[in-house]
């Protein structure tokens, strides 16, 4: 989820510092972009086919050699009820979400793990960082699909730092609140309209240089391990 929103915003940031980066994304015209601005390689890759995920790891390993950090910012927070009349559409947009949100997350760490192979390591070898949501604590009407998905990653945060501790990889979930990216656009107007009233301060949406500044702290910060961190300025989606 490299090529806009989040990932853009963090694979600047984390150029300013030297980092060597790899810009995955489905959309690879965009990804080519930001490769270019950030003097990093693009690679074409699906979260959801992990076809298509094994094929962009071998492709990295070719042309950057061994990975240490992985963000994870793809993502889709499209919203469908799961009453209604089309209800073979209902169990599509479930199966997607889940697939976007939680099995591709999950595929990718599998991928990026197994790569790095640090086993009885005692230092560090590697970071992971995964995007939750703060739906995955205050779900309102509709999102029951992405609030289980993004639920799913808050849950296997610390089970993973756990499992990769031994080869020196640690593992931490930023749970953004709303954001100002192009995914807000997927959220029904009277959610976006009452953002500014329900956050405490600062009274307006993240912005995507907000994630990217707590993804570097992450990676800088040796002992953070098996974090969930809240980043929403104290939003609360309230009910009803």
């Amino acid at each position: 989820g490299g090529a806009s929103g989040l990932g853009a915003a963090t694979a600047r940031a984390m150029r300013a510092k030297g980092a060597h980066l790899a810009i995955m994304d489905f959309d690879i015209a965009q990804a080519q972009r930001i490769a270019r601005e950030v003097q990093g390689v693009a690679v074409d890759a699906d979260i959801t086919d992990f076809g298509t995920l094994k094929r962009a790891f071998a492709v990295l390993g070719e042309a950057v050699g061994r990975l240490d950090i992985l963000i994870n910012c793809a993502g889709s927070a499209a919203m469908r009820p799961i009453i209604g009349a089309d209800v073979d559409g209902a169990a599509s947009h479930i199966s997607r979400a889940i697939a976007v949100n939680l099995t591709g997350a999950l595929n990718v760490a599998t991928l990026f793990a197994n790569q790095v192979q640090g086993e009885g390591a005692n230092e560090e070898n590697g970071v992971i960082v995964f995007t939750a949501s703060g739906a995955a604590f205050d779900g309102v009407p509709g999102a029951s699909a992405y609030s289980a998905a993004k639920g799913g990653i808050v849950s296997m945060t610390l089970a993973l730092a756990r499992e990769l501790g031994g080869q020196g990889i640690r593992v931490n979930t930023i749970s953004p609140g709303p954001m100002a990216t192009p995914m807000l656009k997927d959220v029904p107007a009277e959610y976006v309209d009452a953002i500014g009233q329900q956050t405490p301060f600062p009274n307006r949406p993240g912005e995507p240089s907000d994630f990217a500044a707590l993804a570097l702290h992450i990676c800088e910060n040796g002992h953070l391990n098996g974090a969930v961190m809240r980043l929403d300025g104290g939003h609360r989606t309230p009910y009803p």
